[in-house]
This record gives C-alpha cells, sequence and structure tokens, in this order.
C-alpha cells in the first residue's frame, strides 16, 4: 500500500512540473521545434524564425493585443570592425515584425502568449564572425500605452565537422589546411586548400527533385543540392561524385536546365570530379538526359574582341597561341547554338580573381540585343562555359562594360545561350 501511494505521489508531482515549467514572460525568445512546442534561445542561428515574448502567459489578455511592434535601438557588432552597426544596418541581421502573434505557450487557464516574429536574416560569409552579438530596445503599444523592453541575444551557426548537412553550417579554415568534406550519403566529397583564413557557410542536401525526377520516371536520379556557396578562397577546389562509369554527370541550373558534365569521368578512381566555384546542385543519372549544354560545348554566331579593362590591364589575345584558341572557341560556339555573341579575353585560363574587376571593351555588337546581355566565362579544364548573374551593359559612350572575378575566355551572348 505504501508503495502505491508513493508512485501515485511521484506521477502527481511529476504533472505538476510539467504544467509550470514552459511558463514564458516578457523578453523571452522562444523558436518552436514543434507545434505549440516552445523552447527558451539566447543564441539564434541564421535563416531561422523565431518570437519574441510581449506578453508572458500570467499576464495574457486576448483583448489587450501589442500594436506598433518596432525596434526603437538596435545594435549590431559589426563584424568586419571594430564598430557597432545600427539603424538599418543593423536591422538586416534581425528583422521585428510589426504586428503580434498569439502564441500556445502553456497549457491550462494560462496557456497563451503574445509574441512578435522575429526573422534572423542569412548571412553572407563577408558579413559573419564567430558570433553577432545584438542588443537593442523593442517598443509597443497596449491599450495607446507606449511600453519598452530591452533584449539581448547572439547569432551564431552551427559549427561544421567533416560532413555537409541540410542545415547552414560554419567550416572554418586556416590558410593552407587541407579540406576535405564529405556529402551527407557518404558517396562524394569536396577537396582543395585554403588559400587564405575564411568561414564556408554551406550545406548540402540529397533531396529529391520531382521537377526533373517527374521528366525521366524510368532513370535512377541521385541529387546533391549545395546552397551555392562561394569556394573561391579554396585552391584547386573540386566536387567529387563516386559513380560507375556508365553513369551520367549534369550541373543543375537556373530553371532546372542541364549542363552534362559526363566527360570528367575519371576511371581511375571511379568518380566524376569537377572543378567549382561554388557549390551548386548536380545530379548523377543511369541513363542520357537531354541537356542544354555539355562539358564539350558552348554558343552563337559572332566575332572575337579584346577587351580593355578600368580596374586593371586585359590581355590582347594577340599571340599566336591565344588566337588559335580564341579562334577554336568561336568555331565551337557556332557549332553548336545559334545566338549571337562577341569573345573576349583576359588571360588564356580560366581562374577566380581576388577581387571582381570592370572590363570595357570596343566591339562590334551589330544584330545583337543589348538590353539583354548575358556574360559567360570559358572554363577550359572542365571545357565548359560558366553564365555569370551579372548583366553586361552598354555605355553611352557605345562601349561594353561587364564585371566579374574570374579571367580567362569571355563569352557575351546576346540572350541565353540556345540551339
Amino acid at each position: 500500500m505504501k508503495k502505491w501511494f508513493t508512485l501515485v505521489a511521484a506521477v502527481a508531482l511529476m504533472a505538476a512540473m510539467a504544467c509550470t515549467s514552459m511558463a514564458f514572460d516578457a523578453g523571452d525568445i522562444v523558436y518552436e521545434e514543434d507545434d505549440d512546442d516552445y523552447d527558451t534561445v539566447s543564441t539564434l542561428i541564421p535563416g531561422e524564425k523565431y518570437y519574441v515574448i510581449l506578453v508572458g502567459e500570467d499576464d495574457y489578455d486576448y483583448d489587450e493585443k501589442p500594436k506598433s511592434i518596432k525596434w526603437d535601438i538596435i545594435e549590431v557588432d559589426d563584424p568586419n570592425e571594430d564598430d557597432i552597426l545600427e539603424g538599418s544596418k543593423a536591422k538586416r541581421y534581425a528583422d521585428l515584425s510589426s504586428s503580434a502573434t498569439r502564441l500556445r505557450t502553456g497549457s491550462g487557464d494560462t496557456r497563451y502568449s503574445w509574441g512578435a516574429r522575429l526573422d534572423i536574416k542569412s548571412i553572407s560569409a563577408s558579413d559573419y564572425d564567430d558570433t553577432i552579438e545584438v542588443n537593442g530596445t523593442v517598443v509597443y503599444k497596449i491599450d495607446d500605452v507606449e511600453k519598452e523592453l530591452d533584449m539581448s541575444f547572439s547569432i551564431e551557426y552551427d559549427e561544421g565537422g567533416n560532413e555537409f548537412e541540410e542545415d547552414v553550417m560554419a567550416f572554418e579554415f586556416e590558410r593552407n589546411d587541407d579540406i576535405e568534406i564529405d556529402f551527407p550519403d557518404g558517396d562524394g566529397r569536396l577537396t582543395g586548400t585554403a588559400n587564405k583564413d575564411f568561414t564556408l557557410l554551406a550545406s548540402l542536401d540529397t533531396d529529391y527533385n520531382s521537377t526533373i525526377g517527374n521528366k525521366y520516371p524510368n532513370a535512377n536520379l541521385y541529387f546533391y543540392n549545395g546552397n551555392g556557396a562561394n569556394l573561391t578562397y579554396i585552391k584547386s577546389a573540386r566536387l567529387h561524385f563516386e559513380a560507375d562509369s556508365d553513369m551520367y554527370l549534369y550541373e543543375i541550373t537556373s530553371g532546372n536546365q542541364l549542363i552534362d558534365l559526363s566527360s570528367t569521368y575519371d576511371s581511375e578512381k571511379g568518380e566524376f570530379v569537377v572543378s567549382a566555384r561554388e557549390l551548386g546542385r548536380y545530379v548523377v543519372s543511369d541513363r542520357k538526359l537531354n541537356a542544354s549544354g555539355s562539358a564539350s560545348s558552348s554558343t552563337g554566331s559572332g566575332s572575337s574582341s579584346s577587351g580593355s579593362s578600368s580596374s586593371g590591364s586585359s590581355s590582347s589575345g594577340s599571340s599566336s597561341s591565344g588566337s588559335s584558341s580564341i579562334s577554336n572557341l568561336r568555331a565551337l560556339i557556332e557549332r553548336n547554338f545559334s545566338n549571337r555573341f562577341v569573345l573576349l579575353s583576359y588571360g588564356t585560363e580560366y581562374g577566380v580573381m581576388d577581387k571582381a574587376l570592370t572590363f570595357s571593351a570596343s566591339v562590334d555588337m551589330s544584330g545583337m540585343n543589348t538590353s539583354n546581355l548575358v556574360l559567360y566565362t570559358y572554363d577550359g579544364a572542365n571545357n565548359r562555359l560558366i553564365g555569370s548573374a551579372n548583366k553586361p551593359t552598354v555605355g553611352a559612350d557605345g562601349k561594353l562594360y561587364f564585371t566579374t572575378n574570374t579571367k580567362g575566355y569571355y563569352v557575351v551572348s546576346s540572350g541565353a545561350l540556345s540551339k
């Protein structure tokens, strides 16, 4: 009998603890782990959604919803300098909603709180440090009475290990470190050498791409979806995809277009090996797929030219080897694409520069749609054209202008390259 009463008492105590352990107060920052299951946090991860508790469970009133919520003061430690960011520059790290949300944070009569959504923005590697400290004051009104709430929290990515994950992680390297990060399923990796101290903010998952998969129901497809992380601080950056010799590799570009990279297969290693300047998206297939381009082809109908740089000197491409290479590239493009284009060069081998340069060139663009120009750089090692997000323009002086951090042969086409 005594044991029975002891068990009942223990169960009652646990129930009481469960009912009181989740109470939240004004100023708490909470994260929704599952539906209506919240935890308090003080270190926030970029790209995630949180809530700032404005009215806790004990003071909650349905008819007293906070309004006019905003940052009165927000200060962020500048990750690049020994300084403090304020105002709009600080708000780009943490965006606070102006309206309140009713959160079911508890149970029983005190089960609700009023909170304001706090979005922690994704941060580029250049704007990230190990930990970013944020301090501020939130102001809001309840029944036209203004209230304020002091806050402080830190922003930090989880530290990466030796494998990519679906969430962005911070991989820290020192100059000359050997880099090897495995793909999630262990059938590929990124390799190279750090050419400076830097932090790589990267993620990669193997989620199935149904848009592409639905086009090829009979193919076995293996997807590798990178977040586009910049790999330019990695010398000899290579992506390795383990596969049988009768399989195919494709890069997935915008609009789920495919570029055939199957020619990068290394039979001795039993894998595709691709030179990369970003952690892009790829698919390995046991069947040949329809591609808009390949590692042995490019695009158009046009003329070649050499450019002059407004930020540095450019190669004239007048040497016999340079002229031969640019002529061969032009012929290759003309065989495979219908666009009009011009060719320019800054050196003869593809590479990534430490900083972007802006080039200008006097070229004949007759018959080209100069309002829809597209820039590509030719990667000779992988025999492919790499598109750029930077749009070339024609200045008032009639010259062609474009900005890029790559070097080698450039293709400026009238519209995206197509057959």
